[in-house]
């Protein structure tokens, strides 16, 4: 079955205006596994195949084949068949130095994304932007869907003073924005050289990836399936707690535990505070990585019933909440951590000092309306 969504790559490939502007310049590419057609075909060897000189491919967190476990350093390598250096943007380096760029006529960004401000692709896309501004070497953004929609914000807009490589830029922590839109308003923000963007055709703000039409490529080892990536961009705050986040299992993000969790406590009293689009069962795992590795940990998986319904940013904070009623003692939250991540230490003390859900949202409408006033004016898509 045909997608219903054609992506920037595939965009690009079909407009020979497109292709002939691109032929006698030197190439940089930002990809990874994900950038790949409609029909699954990898993005760099369909531009060679337009006679494309493709001089760096530049990668970002888990490398150029999405191996790499979060955190971890990538190498670089040569891409034996076709003699490309591939420059790793995740080890000592995480933005391209004037070597890199030397040579260079545009670099070219084509990633899937989550649409989560802690994901660090959207870091090496603006360090990449602002570096190729500064250096005069043209930036283009083949675009991809926002695969939780482009309607919902969650969260709090990162406050200064936060900025990280898991905090880029002033953003809410569920953000709605593709990644054109958001090359865009940096640009635009920061007064770069705006970047060109090639669109989507087909799709709309309030498609969820399932409604695309395009296959799912896992962004990263912890990003299976679209359901969590929807549920990441709330339940990545457990990282900074001593719950497994379900990493290392094959539901992360959807599952949570700890050896010492009283499940199904927990069960009982989540049950009453998350609706009917987001439903908690007991459940036991095994990690085979990352926090409790090996150890039995009794656990909570929450079942999505409703994509476009459920608040990951809500549930997160009931999840959070309602651990630390249930274990006072036990439960353990790095304060620095949770700031990075939320982007805001006013948030993180509403939510370990027990303010209703009710008040924290509240709070957050009027700087989530603002970011909706910044970004009015660079949205590509109805």
């Amino acid at each position: 079955m045909a997608s219903r969504v054609k992506p920037g790559l595939d965009v690009l490939l079909d407009s020979e205006k497109l292709v002939e502007k691109l032929r006698g310049l030197n190439v940089g590419l930002i990809i990874n596994h994900t950038s790949v057609t409609g029909s699954l075909d990898p993005s760099y060897l369909q531009l060679l195949g337009k006679r494309i000189r493709i001089k760096t491919i530049f990668t970002p967190e888990h490398g150029l084949w999405g191996a790499y476990g979060a955190g971890e350093p990538v190498e670089s390598e040569i891409l034996p068949l076709k003699g490309v250096r591939v420059q790793s943007l995740y080890g000592a380096q995480r933005r391209p130095s004037v070597e890199m760029l030397e040579g260079l006529d545009i670099i070219i960004y084509d990633i899937q994304d989550v649409g989560c401000r802690t994901y660090t692709y959207i870091s090496t896309m603006l360090n990449c932007l602002e570096e190729a501004s500064a250096k005069d070497v043209d930036f283009m953004i083949l675009d991809r869907p926002n695969p939780v929609g482009g309607v919902t914000v969650e969260g709090p807009v990162l406050k200064k003073g936060l900025e990280s490589f898991v905090g880029p830029y002033y953003l809410p922590l569920r953000y709605g924005l593709t990644p054109g839109e958001l090359g865009l308003l940096y640009a635009s923000e920061k007064n770069l050289k705006p970047p060109k963007v090639v669109t989507m055709s087909g799709w709309s703000r309030m498609m969820h990836h399932p409604e695309t039409g395009l296959p799912w490529i896992h962004p990263s080892p912890a990003i299976p399936t679209p359901t969590t990536a929807l549920l990441y961009s709330g339940m990545v705050l457990l990282e900074a707690t001593n719950l497994s986040e379900g990493r290392g299992t094959y539901k992360p993000f959807e599952v949570f535990g700890a050896p010492w969790l009283k499940s199904a406590e927990l069960v009982s009293i989540l049950k009453k505070r998350l609706g009917k689009e987001c439903r908690p069962m007991e459940t036991r795992f095994i990690p085979f990585s990352s926090k409790h590795r090996g150890e039995v940990c009794r656990g909570v998986h929450l079942v999505v019933v409703d994509p476009k319904r459920v608040r990951p940013f809500k549930v997160a904070v009931h999840v959070v909440q309602s651990v630390l009623e249930v274990h006072s003692k036990e439960f353990m939250v790095e304060h620095e951590k949770m700031d990075r991540l939320l982007g805001d230490s006013e948030t993180r003390r509403s939510i370990l000092g027990g303010a209703r859900i009710e008040e924290i949202v509240l709070r957050l409408r009027e700087e989530q309306k603002r970011f909706k006033a910044r970004i009015r004016k660079i949205l590509l898509y109805d």
